[in-house]
């Protein structure tokens, strides 16, 4: 995920297409899912920061792709979205993440400005999810000052 947004109090949302595992080949998933990669990661090969810092290794072989659609498109939209793109290529995915070893999953990151806001994602979308073997892994960010919350008195 990048950084959080702006205070502007309109909330962000975010959907990543995410394969991880050791028999896992990333270097070919983004042909053949016609998608374009965000993140390409190969087990043991250190893990490099976009500000050039470099982290521990890879512990498994890790492909991830992220479409841009701006703050207007909610998760359900985000995720019909990227379906629409897959095309018959839904299969492939399928394919991918039933096999043993490989783990798939769509990673759908929540900015929020500090209001209380939320998202529907329609039992359709959670078909879509389910039918291609991907697991929903939710991550929610709240945008709050963490210094006006532990202030000591």
């Amino acid at each position: 995920m990048s950084n959080p947004p702006p205070d502007d109090d309109i909330p962000r949302y975010r959907v990543s297409l995410r394969l991880q595992g050791d028999e896992l080949d990333p270097h070919a998933v983004s042909e053949l899912l016609d998608l374009e990669a965000e993140t390409i990661g190969v087990k043991g090969a250190p893990r490099l920061g976009k500000n050039g810092r470099t982290y521990a290794p890879f512990k498994t072989n890790f492909w991830v792709s992220s479409r841009e659609f701006g703050p207007a498109l909610d998760f359900d939209d985000q995720v019909q979205a990227l379906f629409a793109t897959l095309g018959d290529r839904v299969r492939v995915l399928k394919d991918l993440c039933a096999r043993e070893g490989i783990e798939g999953e769509l990673f759908c990151g929540f900015f929020s400005a500090g209001r209380c806001t939320g998202d529907v994602i329609s039992p359709k979308t959670i078909q879509l999810i389910a039918d291609a073997e991907l697991a929903l892994n939710l991550h929610l960010y709240p945008h709050w000052n963490h210094e006006e919350i532990y202030v000591e008195d």
